[in-house]
């Protein structure tokens, strides 16, 4: 809520984000899939320094349609693992595009 202007017009008024239609960044840290899967992995965590934070909240908005956009109902790990599918998939085309000869049968 943006207090200063709901005093001014004394009603409540939510805070315009113009530059990024409305989207936020989230930074995620996950120990979830298998290549990181090592003893006690739930008990760590990710706490982003001042500087980190402040350079994604300075490009955000103006780069916010480049980043992977995550519905909150949906576990981060499924997205990741989606993501990392479509690039697999994506490097077997560019290979079989390369080795494909259609006159040699």
């Amino acid at each position: 809520m943006d207090m200063k202007t709901s005093l001014e017009y004394m009603q409540k008024i939510k805070h315009r984000n113009w530059e990024s239609d409305q989207h936020i960044a989230k930074i995620f840290f996950t120990t979830f899939a298998n290549k990181y899967r090592f003893k006690n992995h739930e008990l760590w965590a990710f706490d982003a320094t001042r500087d980190f934070s402040r350079k994604v909240s300075a490009t955000y908005p103006e780069n916010w349609k480049k980043y992977v956009e995550v519905d909150p109902r949906v576990k981060i790990s499924k997205v990741f693992n989606k993501e990392n599918y479509k690039l697999e998939r994506k490097e077997e085309e560019k290979d079989l595009l390369q080795e494909y000869n259609e006159f040699d049968i």
